[in-house]
């Protein structure tokens, strides 16, 4: 099928579901890891002060036990792709941390990141720890 020129190529739903399928298989582990978080809207062992903070050592366990494509990384990796993802390390002043952004946010982030349209298993979620429907 040729296009002429101003002749846009229109894209039904399915084609536009096994792109979104392909995209989740070509992710790394820790891209993996990241999305399943965004899905759901929670964090692992969230710092009960501020629910958008988990500890370090936490967050690269997490990571780790997530899938085995993340077995080996380690905290300079997870370091480095959890500011591109826009989180901030931080110090209580006892334990460093990493610190989200609200959820809205990281998910248009990813979006951004990841060319186009996601579909989220929970979408209403406002912020991370909120429960469906609340």
């Amino acid at each position: 099928m040729r296009l002429r020129a101003g002749q846009k190529l229109a894209l039904n739903f399915a084609a536009t579901k096994a792109l979104l399928e392909q995209k989740m298989l070509s992710l790394t582990g820790l891209e993996q890891w990241w999305v399943s978080m965004l899905n759901i809207g929670e964090l692992p062992c969230p710092d009960k002060k501020n629910p958008r903070r988990v500890r370090s050592e936490a967050l690269l366990e997490a990571a780790q036990n997530h899938n085995q494509r993340n077995k080996y990384v380690t905290d300079t990796e997870l370091g480095t792709f959890m500011g591109k993802m826009g989180c901030t390390h931080k110090s209580d002043g006892k334990k460093w941390g990493w610190v989200f952004p609200p959820l809205p946010e990281a998910r248009e982030a990813w979006r951004i990141h990841s060319g186009g349209h996601w579909e989220w298993l929970e979408p209403s979620l406002d912020d991370w720890g909120a429960k469906p429907g609340a």
